[in-house]
């Protein structure tokens, strides 16, 4: 039903009343004197806007026993957002007795974004499915009290200055030493591809068969798992046997990821986030859908299908071949899985970790390259049924669209999710938002990894860590090498690798995360010759590469002195970062060490959480090949690769 407008006559009065609070500054605002008639569902009582926290109490009709209520205001730029709605809960019964109760908010800080105007109140029955509205006819809010703190956006000062390349991730990283961890992160990441006794093509997401059980094939780890395959198929020698065997495993990925496309039991249809060994559906409770993983998926099949075909020069055979089982044939899943991301893109769906339900910047990157990626494949194929590829390319470009949103002006950063503070994470701060860059950046321009956005975002997101992780007070390893920031999912994570009630940890693909998109922007500034510094990107230069001294609304070539101290100073950085992986991460020279678990305990550094994570040694190859591409670019990373590959 909906509620007359506030301006009617009864118990939700037109005039101003207000009271003096605790604080004198403060002025509380009373709408209606007390509850309204019943049937009317809702009425607000009373708001305060003061010192930058909004208080709001209202009246809600005590009809059924779960409720749902929420008020939507606009920012201060007049503006509604998913985020301009702030859920009240039950305060106590109303004074005299009624069949209302009050809820409340109190001290919601809300000064970044300012509120400007108060535009409904809801009152949902879940019960009985019915929703209330009160219409409060766009009530102006009036500040009062003191002055809300300034936003602080500022990033510490670095705690060290590290420059260049080290020798020491010379050797951790080298291609042709058996013991060094590239090797072993190879050879640990394929032996987690096939397991014994599981279905082909399928990938455990950790050797970890209990506490934590992780015994599962994840459609989106498996999908990563294969970005490092890809590229060892690529670079290896045509016409080998290790070249075939890369091959197999992918057509066997492909396969498997088919059957998990028309599996029975399917909950979500293609947005399924995992599947037992055997590849039958998981239809325990979890977080679903999960619509990352048909983009994914999607992606790195693509890069196989291409590669294939370069392999085999383009020739008939192959691309029958990769039309079967990679496109559109009766096993094949790209195509399917580039429907759904077109038709399902829009919708809510969870995170990359599994636990907020919402629109994900995450998603909405690695959606895009999905779809902008299989028009091109499309084409080469010569598939124009129904004008698929001008439909994905249309599709991604209202996603690209979308991604503008995320941005945060105020607070300076990317947002991880587009809505509410969800799971306490008022920071906003999530490494979600750098792997979507490096998962989903298309190569065109749009948030790759030297984006003034990107920049801002990836600076606040590892120094938040600083002051959350007690390890990261150590900041060399015992010959004096940096260490770099210890990284974490984000810093409010009560996950600690078993029970979700604890303290969050650092995670090795997290850290290495930081460590390749670094290593990406000096690729990046490199290949363009020049840097331009705005105030968004100012602070990640001033953190990361102090001796540039470089300034915002300026351009440095590559043949200034600040352009090569930046470059330096990415170098130095990336490295530390892969530095602390190999610190707390047993990287050894003797049998049985190398191995990566999910995390590292944040106070003791010693490895924790799932055992042998795979997607911890694909972040290993995945830095190691940014890494070189620095150094070689193409050509080296093809050589690096195929030494691996071969090795």
């Amino acid at each position: 039903m909906l509620l007359d407008k506030i301006v009617a006559a009864g118990s939700v009065v037109a005039l101003w009343f207000f009271t003096r609070s605790s604080t004198p500054s403060c002025k509380t605002y009373t709408l209606a004197k007390g509850p309204p008639d019943t049937g009317r569902g809702v009425a607000l009582h009373t708001y305060s806007f003061c010192g930058g926290t909004l208080n709001i109490s209202a009246y809600v009709e005590n009809t059924n026993y779960n409720k749902l209520v929420t008020l939507f205001y606009l920012n201060a730029l007049s503006k509604s957002t998913p985020r301009t709605c702030l859920p009240l809960r039950y305060s106590s019964p109303p004074s005299p007795p009624s069949t209302y109760e009050l809820w409340a908010t109190s001290n919601h800080e809300i000064y970044i974004e300012g509120i400007s105007t108060l535009t409904n109140l809801t009152y949902t029955d879940l019960d009985a499915d019915r929703t209330y509205v009160q219409n409060l006819s766009g009530i102006k809010v009036i500040p009062s009290g003191a002055t809300p703190p300034e936003v602080d956006n500022k990033v510490p000062k670095p705690y060290a200055t590290p420059t260049g390349f080290s020798a020491d991730i010379d050797e951790l990283l080298d291609a042709e030493r058996p013991v060094s961890q590239a090797r072993k992160a190879k050879g640990f990441l394929l032996r987690n591809v096939n397991v014994e006794g599981a279905a082909e093509g399928t990938v455990i997401a950790a050797q970890s068969w209990k506490e934590p059980d992780y015994a599962y094939n994840w459609v989106r780890d498996a999908s990563l798992t294969m970005e490092p395959v890809v590229a060892l198929y690529t670079a290896v020698s045509n016409k080998t046997t290790v070249k075939t065997r890369y091959a197999d495993i992918l057509f066997q990925y492909a396969r498997a990821r088919s059957y998990e496309q028309t599996a029975p039991d399917l909950r979500t249809s293609l947005g399924e986030p995992k599947f037992y060994l055997d590849n039958s559906v998981y239809t325990g409770p979890w977080g679903r859908p999960q619509n990352d993983g048909p983009a994914t998926s999607a992606i790195y099949l693509m890069q196989f299908g291409n590669a294939y075909l370069d392999a085999n020069n383009g020739n008939v055979t192959a691309r029958e071949e990769v039309r079967q089982k990679l496109w559109d044939g009766a096993e094949a899943p790209m195509k399917k899985d580039l429907r759904y991301v077109a038709e399902n893109w829009a919708k809510q769906s969870f995170d990359i970790w599994e636990e907020v339900y919402g629109h994900h910047f995450y998603n909405g990157m690695v959606q895009r390259r999905a779809l902008r990626e299989g028009a091109q494949f499309a084409r080469r194929l010569g598939d124009d049924e129904g004008g698929v590829a001008e439909g994905f390319e249309r599709i991604a470009g209202e996603i690209e669209d979308s991604l503008e949103e995320f941005w945060e002006g105020n607070r300076g950063l990317m947002l991880y999710e587009w809505g509410l503070v969800k799971r306490g994470k008022s920071s906003y701060e999530d490494v979600a938002v750098v792997l979507g860059v490096l998962h989903g950046y298309a190569d065109d321009g749009v948030f790759g990894p030297t984006d003034e956005r990107v920049l801002a975002t990836a600076v606040r997101v590892a120094t938040g860590f600083l002051d959350v992780f007690p390890i990261a007070g150590r900041h060399e390893d015992e010959k004096g090498n940096v260490l770099g920031i210890p990284v974490g999912r984000y810093p409010e994570d009560t996950y600690d690798g078993l029970e979700t009630s604890g303290l969050g940890n650092p995670w090795y693909l997290t850290t290495l995360a930081l460590a390749e998109l670094l290593y990406r922007c000096t690729s990046s500034l490199t290949t363009a010759r020049s840097l331009t510094v705005t105030h968004i990107s100012l602070p990640f230069f001033q953190y990361f590469t102090p001796a540039a001294n470089v300034s915002a609304n300026a351009t440095y070539t590559s043949d200034s002195p600040e352009f090569e101290h930046v470059v330096e100073g990415l170098k130095g950085w990336g490295d530390a970062f892969v530095r602390t992986v190999g610190f707390y991460g047993g990287s050894g020279e003797e049998e049985g060490e190398g191995h990566l678990s999910e995390e590292f305990d944040r106070r003791t550094g010693i490895p924790t959480g799932a055992r042998d994570l795979t997607w911890s040694y694909g972040a290993v190859l995945t830095a190691g090949m940014e890494r070189v591409r620095v150094i070689g670019g193409v050509k080296g990373v093809g050589r690096w690769l195929r030494i691996l590959g071969e090795g």
